[in-house]
């Protein structure tokens, strides 16, 4: 939507509309004047998803990026990470390497996951359907570790102390920058399971 004053009161205007209830709001990304935000709306029935992403477009400026149905809301992505730490740290030997694989799955909704040995394209844990080949991991990795620009749909966190890389990927929502910074504090869980 537009950041600008109103942009969301008007929204939620039309979330009321519906007899919709706005329960949730989690600012994903602001930047170049505009904002994605995360709702959470409650709705009397679900036949009403349509008519509130219909109402939802009428608002100028704004766009529906994805609806999904979410199981528990309450789920505090900081604890979940406090977790995946947890099971690699209880992990023997290089199953904290398919914990953290698992654990970055699972806290951001990934089609797939995996973590490559960059050296030796290797895959050595992953997740999910259609995870790409070890040479392609291995190559994408090199080019983010080199600056290479991110894509909205694959996520990689680098392992330095190994050269080793968990990269996820989602087909969607696009990842988002807040879902990157977790990855990348998943990779700092990493290095301290490493160091454990």
């Amino acid at each position: 939507m537009p950041d600008r004053p109103g942009a969301l009161g008007a929204v939620a205007s039309r979330i009321g509309a519906v007899g919709g209830d706005l329960v949730g709001i989690e600012i994903v990304e602001r930047g170049a004047g505009r904002a994605v935000d995360d709702l959470t709306v409650q709705l009397p029935s679900p036949d009403l998803v349509d008519l509130l992403v219909t109402e939802i477009h009428d608002v100028e400026g704004v766009d529906v990026e994805d609806v999904g149905f979410p199981g528990d809301t309450s789920r505090d992505p900081a604890m979940h990470a406090l977790e995946v730490m947890e099971a690699m740290v209880a992990a023997e030997a290089d199953a904290g390497s398919e914990a953290l694989v698992l654990g970055a799955a699972s806290l951001l909704n990934a089609d797939w996951a995996a973590m490559v040995e960059i050296d030796r394209c290797e895959v050595l844990h992953s997740v999910g359907d259609e995870v790409p080949t070890g040479n392609w991991l291995a190559g994408f990795a090199e080019g983010i570790a080199d600056g290479a620009d991110s894509v909205q749909d694959v996520a990689c966190a680098m392992v330095p102390g190994v050269r080793r890389a968990v990269i996820l990927g989602r087909d969607r929502p696009a990842l988002r920058e807040r879902e990157r910074r977790i990855l990348e504090k998943l990779s700092a869980l990493a290095r301290m399971a490493d160091t454990v």
